[in-house]
């Protein structure tokens, strides 16, 4: 009996390792959303945050200002990020760092 119940005690301390106990770190990531083509911005596409369930912010979508501009919030380890404007076809990247430019296609 004992061996059993210091066996249940390792599983469950090595699920907690591998789950993570702590809070995750986010981080605030620019990003600068553009046409393919011509590299004007993209006003008002959305752009969102994949698997974001564990965010304490109130949103995981954003949309980009008159400079094509918005600020994600975004896991310190690096996020999925799919982005959607009219006239576009969808984007899906992996950002890691503080900043990214993300390329728009238009439809043919």
């Amino acid at each position: 009996m004992r061996a059993f119940l210091l066996w249940t005690f390792a599983l469950a301390a090595l699920s907690l390792a591998l789950i993570g106990c702590s809070k995750p770190e986010f981080k605030s990531v620019s990003i600068k959303v553009i046409d393919d083509e011509t590299s004007k911005p993209v006003v008002g596409a959305k752009i969102t945050a994949v698997c974001m369930g564990l965010s304490p912010y109130a949103t995981n979508t954003y949309s980009t200002g008159s400079e094509g501009s918005a600020r994600v919030m975004a896991y310190t380890a690096g996020i999925a990020l799919v982005t959607t404007a009219t006239g576009y076809e969808i984007n899906t990247v992996g950002i890691a760092s503080n900043e990214a430019v993300i390329k728009l296609k238009r439809h043919q």
